[in-house]
């Protein structure tokens, strides 16, 4: 597809954003939600390799969680189930929209 986009005229750049860009954002996007999801999990990982100066999302929680359950802690669980979600709708809309600009180009 880049070499149709550089056979019309377009440059390398806007070739990659105009055409490949909006291919690969749904699996970009989707990737970047499960390493974020991945990380959010990996309590022990920061427990045993993180500094003690180190204060991560995962860390922060697990040592609320073993004083005392604080509300603090429960708006950040459900703030990153929010975030977790609003991306998993962002994705679905990428992949539809996605999906409407390939049947497009097939009945053209």
């Amino acid at each position: 597809m880049l070499q149709a986009a550089a056979s019309l005229g377009a440059s390398p750049l806007r070739g990659f954003f105009k055409v490949q860009l909006p291919l690969i954002s749904p699996g970009v996007i989707s990737g970047a939600l499960f390493a974020f999801a991945a990380s959010l999990d990996e309590v022990v990982v920061v427990l045993f390799m993180g500094g003690i100066e180190q204060r991560t999302i995962p860390r922060q929680m697990w040592s609320g969680i073993r004083e005392e359950i604080s509300p603090a802690i429960l708006a950040a669980a459900t703030f990153l189930i929010v975030i977790a979600v609003l991306l998993l709708l962002v994705i679905e809309l990428l992949q539809n929209r996605s999906e409407k600009r390939v049947g497009k180009r097939a009945r053209s």
